[in-house]
């Protein structure tokens, strides 16, 4: 009995104290400054950089999903290119194929850059001003995919 009292007050006092913990505290993604343009009657537009929190992380699927299919369709095109450089009917690649995998891989990064960074201003801007209008961030990502896409059928077509 005195044992079943004993675990009663302790869980009383646990009940009690755990009332005057903190609150769980909040992850923090940062902020990101994003120029906001309002509409106005008096002139066509405003523009106003406002320094906004980003919600929540921003590599999320989609944006891997982006990264994933631009890295390996640019990785395609590449090394089939430079696996039949013979055949190759692109003439930079032909004579310089070192240059030709290093502006690959520089475009690259490049446009994994700026999508992150675009990525993050929409997610800011969304979060913020809630609805669809936000950065098309996921641009860069596409047009090189099709570029990329594109030479690889160029060359696939060139083979045969």
């Amino acid at each position: 009995m005195r044992a079943l009292a004993a675990i009663g007050a302790l869980l009383v006092s646990v009940t009690v104290n755990a009332q005057d913990l903190p609150d769980k505290p909040q992850p923090n993604f940062g902020t990101v400054q994003v120029d906001v343009t309002f509409p106005t009657s008096a002139r066509p537009k405003v523009v106003e950089r406002l320094t906004l929190p980003v919600p929540h992380k921003t590599e999320d699927r989609a944006w891997w999903t982006w990264q994933a299919s631009s890295v390996l369709v640019t990785g395609a095109d590449l090394g089939f290119a430079l696996t039949h450089l013979q055949q190759e009917s692109n003439p930079l690649i032909r004579k310089h194929p070192a240059v030709a995998a290093g502006v690959a891989a520089a475009t690259t990064v490049a446009v994994i850059y700026v999508s992150r960074r675009w990525k993050r201003q929409d997610d800011a801007i969304r979060s913020s001003y809630g609805g669809e209008k936000g950065v098309k961030w996921w641009v860069p990502n596409a047009l090189e995919t099709a570029f990329h896409g594109v030479g690889l059928a160029l060359s696939v077509a060139s083979v045969r």
